[in-house]
């Protein structure tokens, strides 16, 4: 199996002992940015018990790992940020719906769309663009014919508080005449 991409290797576990004994949190939370690799899982040795077991591998690194006492989850929460810092709240136009799709057709069928969800009642925030707002699929590029006039899609959106995004892949097309082609080759940025 391959790992996760971007896994946080942090577990915690609820301890449920038997009798009149009130439940518990810990955590665990190895440190390692190598490939790693998680099961958890019950001992089919031991499945008829509430025995729960984890194995653990990573390709390389040192052994940094934090167990966190609790005694509640939120105890072993205020613990693991206190080690690796709360996030960051987000941008608030993340928070809201965001509508795509593959293959608007043109700045008239984004606009549509845009005045759709509002005949219809239904909030959005943001309109993503797929490839096909390119010229040729060239990234920061707008198709002369069917995007050629993107203000007017601009202009629509901003007047109803909302957004844009156009989307760009991590590829850029091979074409000797496309700018963004030409100078990421002139400064060896290409990948090969």
């Amino acid at each position: 199996p391959m790992a996760l991409y971007g896994a946080v290797p942090f577990v915690t576990a609820i301890h449920r002992p038997q009798g009149d004994l009130p439940a518990s949190a810990s955590g665990f939370f190895f440190v390692n940015p190598s490939e790693g690799f998680v099961q958890l899982g019950v001992s089919p040795s031991e499945a008829s018990s509430s025995s729960e077991t984890s194995w653990w591998l990573f390709e390389s690194g040192v052994l940094d790992l934090f167990l966190f006492a609790g005694p509640n989850p939120e105890a072993v929460l205020t613990q693991y940020h206190t080690v690796t810092g709360w996030g960051r709240l987000p941008p608030i136009s993340t928070l809201g719906k965001h509508q795509c799709r593959w293959n608007y057709v043109d700045v008239a069928d984004s606009i549509g769309v845009n005045k759709g969800f509002d005949k219809h009642d239904i909030p959005f925030d943001v309109l993503w663009l797929d490839i096909e707002h390119t010229d040729g699929k060239k990234y920061f590029t707008w198709h002369p014919s069917h995007f050629g006039q993107p203000d007017e899609l601009l202009d629509a959106l901003e007047a109803d508080k909302r957004k844009l995004v156009t989307i760009v892949d991590p590829h850029i097309k091979k074409e000797k005449t496309y700018d963004v082609y030409k100078k990421l080759e002139a400064m060896n940025f290409m990948t090969k």
